[in-house]
């Protein structure tokens, strides 16, 4: 049974952000799809404007930092990956990354972030794993 229009607000309005919110996670994803395609300028401009409706989300400030590495703009890279980390602390490596995301433990989705996203993100200081996961 589809939700109404009314039943959705009501929803969204538990979000914190509401729709602001959701806009910036839709940002974010429509731009990772078009990131890991190689897409970076498209990307990097869709996640500038997902950054600008909601700066408080890490999503957009760690993969602008992966765009701007893959591009070359290390300066902007590491800019954008400090703030990520200091929004989302628990995000301080890929290995950290992936344990917060469960899509990323799909074998064949990772394989395209290692050749993508990731790569910027090494260029950008993200480690693959950070010295406390390690003494676990």
């Amino acid at each position: 049974m589809p939700l109404r229009d009314q039943q959705l607000a009501g929803l969204v309005m538990w979000i914190p952000g509401g729709f602001v919110y959701l806009a910036a996670v839709a940002y974010a994803i429509n731009v990772l799809v078009g990131l890991l395609s190689g897409r970076r300028d498209q990307a990097i401009e869709s996640l500038q404007n997902a950054r600008a409706a909601n700066p408080h989300l890490w999503m957009p400030h760690l993969y602008l930092a992966g765009a701007y590495g893959l591009q070359g703009d290390l300066e902007a890279a590491k800019s954008a990956l400090t703030e990520s980390m200091r929004l989302k602390p628990t995000i301080r490596s890929l290995a950290g990354m992936r344990a917060e995301n469960p899509w990323l433990t799909n074998p064949q989705y990772w394989v395209l972030q290692e050749k993508t996203l990731n790569v910027g993100l090494r260029r950008a200081g993200l480690p693959d794993q950070w010295s406390a996961e390690v003494s676990r």
